[in-house]
């Protein structure tokens, strides 16, 4: 098991077209998306979603096209965004998705994800990271999970669960670096400022181990490097 999270964390100007308002109807109407039937979630424990629920959003095709106000889930299984259509269909994609936004429907907040990265081990360029702090440096994270299937002693029965495991980075300019939560450990990360970011920390009494904490952290060390320049 920690031997996957381990592989699992190692991972992991152009004319814009944009559709707002009635954005499922254009979907569909455009030819950018074509129903899909899961089957393959059946009798597993978990969910494969980042929230069971449609939710609206936002998406940025890499065509140039960018629809607004859609309903979305993101299967984080297969690292795949969907969409419901006009006719209340489950449908995926038939272009890459460049970005997206979410709402977040537990504290109604606006989640953005985001490829393009530099790829890690069993990690592509399509691969989604969540942009926890946006600048010239990024905080990102990555929940990936996976189909784990047991089998008890003795019985012909198969128990499908979801395993989720959850991984940190630091990116500057395009490439992420896996991190874990501690001062230490994002310092040397960020490599530069360190005397400056020691005393803020310790000024806003910030824990890393928060992601909001952490976040506010990387917002602070793009002011000074922009400060710099």
């Amino acid at each position: 098991m920690k031997s996957w999270f381990l592989i699992a964390c190692l991972l992991t100007v152009t004319f814009t077209h944009v559709y707002a308002q009635n954005g499922a109807a254009l979907l569909s109407k455009g030819g950018d998306g074509h129903p899909v039937f899961e089957k393959s979630y059946i009798d597993v424990q978990g969910s494969p979603y980042l929230q069971d629920d449609w939710a609206i959003g936002n998406v940025d095709l890499v065509n140039g096209k960018a629809y607004k106000g859609v309903a979305l889930k993101y299967d984080q299984v297969k690292d795949q965004v969907l969409f419901k259509n006009d006719k209340d269909e489950m449908n995926v994609f038939t272009q890459p998705v460049k970005s997206f936004t979410i709402n977040n429907r537990k504290d109604n907040s606006t989640l953005l994800y985001r490829n393009g990265f530099t790829p890690l081990k069993n990690a592509t360029e399509a691969s989604y990271y969540q942009v926890l702090a946006d600048g010239q440096t990024q905080l990102l994270t990555r929940i990936v999970k996976k189909i784990r299937d047991d089998k008890a002693y003795n019985s012909a029965t198969t128990v499908r669960t979801i395993d989720s495991y959850q991984c940190y980075f630091i990116a500057k300019g395009n490439t992420p670096v896996l991190i874990k939560k501690s001062d230490s450990a994002v310092l040397e990360a960020l490599g530069s400022n360190i005397p400056a970011l020691k005393e803020y920390i310790r000024k806003e009494r910030l824990n890393v181990k928060n992601d909001a904490d952490l976040a506010k952290l990387i917002a602070y060390y793009n002011t000074l490097e922009g400060s710099s320049h």
